[in-house]
C-alpha cells in the first residue's frame, strides 16, 4: 500500500506515534521515526528496530536547524512523501487560569511550533515535486 513513499512520524515514541508508525511500516514504507529519548525509543520499538524501513531520526522539533536536518537526511532517501506531524503534549492536573504563561508557552511550542516547523521543511520538498501529504494530529 505504501511500498516505497517516505514517511516522516513525529512524536514517534507516543501513544499514537508509536502505533502510526507500526501501521506504515507493516504497509511497506520508509519510515523516519523521529524521537527525543533514545532509551524509551530502543523500549518502544526494540521488536522492529531491525526493520529495513526503520530509520531513527533524534531531534529536537522546536529547533528549526535539527527540523532541517531531518528533512535533508529524507532528502538523501528520495524525500518526503507523508509527514505525519503527532508530536505534542499538555500539562495534566491544572485548571487553564492556573497554569503559568511559561507552560502555556511550552505546548505552544510542543503542539504549534513542531507542525509548523515539520511543516515548512516538508513542503520544501514536497512543492517542487508537484506531490506529498500533511496529516496535523491534535488532541
Amino acid at each position: 500500500m505504501f511500498t516505497g513513499k517516505n514517511v516522516v512520524i513525529t512524536g514517534s515514541t507516543g501513544g499514537l506515534g508509536s502505533v502510526v508508525v507500526r501501521y506504515f511500516l507493516e504497509n511497506g514504507a520508509n519510515v523516519f521515526a523521529v524521537y527525543r529519548k533514545e532509551k524509551k525509543f530502543k523500549q518502544i520499538f526494540r521488536d522492529v528496530l531491525k526493520n529495513v524501513n526503520l530509520y531513527k531520526v533524534r531531534a529536537d522539533l522546536t529547533n528549526e536547524k535539527d527540523v532541517q536536518k531531518i528533512f535533508k537526511f529524507v532528502k538523501r532517501y528520495g524525500g518526503v512523501d507523508f509527514l505525519i506531524n503527532c508530536a505534542g503534549g499538555y500539562f495534566e492536573g491544572k485548571m487553564i487560569f492556573e497554569l503559568e504563561e511559561d507552560k502555556f508557552d511550552e505546548m505552544m511550542d510542543l503542539n504549534l511550533r513542531t507542525a509548523f516547523l515539520c511543516s515548512k521543511w516538508a513542503l520544501r520538498d514536497m512543492i517542487p515535486k508537484r506531490n506529498g501529504r500533511i496529516v496535523n494530529i491534535c488532541n
